[in-house]
C-alpha cells in the first residue's frame, strides 16, 4: 500500500502540474480582456512558480497583434516608458524628439487595440517608495490613455491593497492556480491522469467526473493522484474520481481517501 502511494507521488513530481492547467486560465483571461472596449486593469496573482509568466508569454505568442509584453522597468520614468513603448510598437523616431510626443505614442497604443502586459511586477516595489512610484506610473499611464487595457503579474500580494485605490480600484483579479470550471476540470482530469498513467506505465479510463463542480487546480491534482492510487491498489483500469472507497480497500487507503478528498 505504501509503495503504491510512493509510486504515484514520485510519478506526479515529474509532471508540469501548473503549466498543464494554465491553458484554461489563459483562455479565461483573454476572454475577459477581449470583452468590451473600455479600459481595464487585470492582475494575475499567486505564489512563486504559479505560471503567471508562462501565461503572459503564451498570450503574446498566440495573439501577437493583441498584446504588447513589457517588463517592469518600462515604468522607471515617464519619458523612458514612452520611448520604449514606441520602440516596441515599431514607431520610434528619436530625431523627432519624443519629449513632445508622449501622448501621441500612448494614443497609438490605444488605436492598436493592444493590451499592455507587465511581467515581474514585484520588482517595482523593491524600495520603500516602490508602491508610490508604481501607483504614479500606472495613474499617469491610464490618464494618458483612458481606454488602456493592462495585464500585470505579481507573486507578492502584500502591496496589492496599497496599490489598488482610486483611480486604480476597478481591477479584476485572477488567482493562479485558481478554480477550474466544470468543463475545464473534466478536460484537465483526462489530460493529467493520462500523463500520470503513462509515467506509471499503466492504462486507465477516467470515470465519474462528469458532475464535477469548480475546483482549484491543486485539489483536482490531489483527487486524480488519490484515484490513481486506488485504481492501482484495486488492480483496476477504471480511474474513479468519485473517490468512493470500497469494502475491499485497506484501512490505510480509506483513510487516505477521506483525508485527500475535497468533498470530505
Amino acid at each position: 500500500m505504501i509503495n503504491t502511494i510512493n509510486m504515484v507521488i514520485a510519478a506526479a513530481t515529474r509532471l508540469e502540474i501548473t503549466e498543464a492547467g494554465l491553458q484554461f486560465f489563459l483562455d479565461e483571461i483573454h476572454k475577459s480582456l477581449a470583452n468590451g472596449r473600455d479600459g481595464k486593469l487585470v492582475v494575475i496573482t499567486g505564489p512563486p512558480g504559479n505560471g503567471a509568466t508562462h501565461i503572459l508569454k503564451q498570450l503574446s505568442l498566440r495573439y501577437p497583434d493583441k498584446y504588447l509584453r513589457l517588463n517592469h522597468d518600462y515604468f522607471s520614468y515617464a519619458l523612458n516608458f514612452t520611448e520604449r513603448v514606441a520602440d516596441a510598437l515599431g514607431v520610434l523616431q528619436p530625431e523627432l524628439g519624443l519629449r513632445r510626443t508622449p501622448r501621441y505614442i500612448l494614443e497609438m497604443v490605444k488605436c492598436s487595440g493592444r493590451t499592455i502586459m507587465i511581467d515581474d511586477f514585484d520588482a517595482c516595489v523593491a524600495s520603500i517608495d516602490g508602491v508610490a512610484r508604481l501607483r504614479e506610473g500606472l495613474i499617469n499611464f491610464i490618464a494618458g490613455i483612458a481606454e488602456a487595457k493592462i495585464l500585470v503579474a505579481t507573486k507578492n500580494n502584500k502591496f496589492i491593497k496599497a496599490l489598488i485605490r482610486p483611480p486604480l480600484d476597478q481591477v479584476q483579479f485572477f488567482s493562479v492556480p485558481g478554480l477550474l470550471s466544470p468543463n475545464a476540470a473534466v478536460s484537465f482530469a483526462g489530460m493529467y491522469s493520462q500523463s500520470l498513467a503513462s509515467i506509471l506505465e499503466v492504462k486507465v479510463e477516467v470515470v465519474a467526473c462528469e458532475n464535477f463542480k469548480s475546483l482549484p487546480v491543486g485539489d483536482m491534482v490531489a483527487v486524480i493522484q488519490v484515484a490513481m492510487t486506488a485504481a492501482m491498489t484495486r488492480n483496476n483500469v477504471k480511474l474513479d474520481l468519485s473517490l468512493v472507497a470500497k469494502e475491499t480497500d485497506s484501512y490505510e487507503l480509506t483513510r487516505f481517501l477521506e483525508f485527500a478528498s475535497p468533498y470530505r
